[in-house]
């Protein structure tokens, strides 16, 4: 598709449009074309890491592989986001279009949602082991002592 970068492929109002009665929305197509690429690069990057790490996981105890199960799910929301992306650059503005621009938010939204969980889980992980470290080192130290 060779277009403009600057130039937008409208779509038809959405009757939800709070914001905006009546009003049509457009979509950067070289945006677009950068979701495609690198959202296919980086799902499928996602999806073998996250194998990976869950069959990694499986080893040690069972409840380590669910970082890996996760990372999957992510990888296969930005591979659902690129589909909707690769669609939208093909068809012309409309109805359809309009819920196929929906979907794609639904499920940019579902990865920030388990992103946000994932950071949130990482990050009480990362001060209850250096919390644990602190209080192991004083013992260490104070028992040299």
């Amino acid at each position: 598709m060779n277009m403009n970068p600057n130039q937008m492929i409208p779509y038809a109002s959405n009757q939800m449009n709070m914001m905006n009665p009546g009003r049509d929305a457009a979509v950067n197509p070289a945006a677009l074309e950068s979701i495609v690429s690198w959202g296919g690069l980086v799902g499928i990057y996602c999806i073998i890491v996250g194998a990976l790490c869950a069959v990694i996981g499986l080893f040690p105890i069972i409840i380590t592989a669910i970082p890996g199960v996760i990372i999957i799910i992510l990888g296969t929301k930005i591979l659902g986001i690129r589909n909707e992306a690769r669609y939208l650059m093909t068809q012309p503005a409309g109805p359809e279009s309009n819920a196929h621009l929906n979907v794609m938010i639904s499920h940019m939204a579902s990865y920030i949602h388990i992103q946000g969980i994932f950071c949130l889980i990482a990050l009480i992980l990362l001060i209850s082991s250096v919390l644990i470290s602190l209080f192991f080192g004083a013992a260490i130290i104070a028992s040299f002592s």
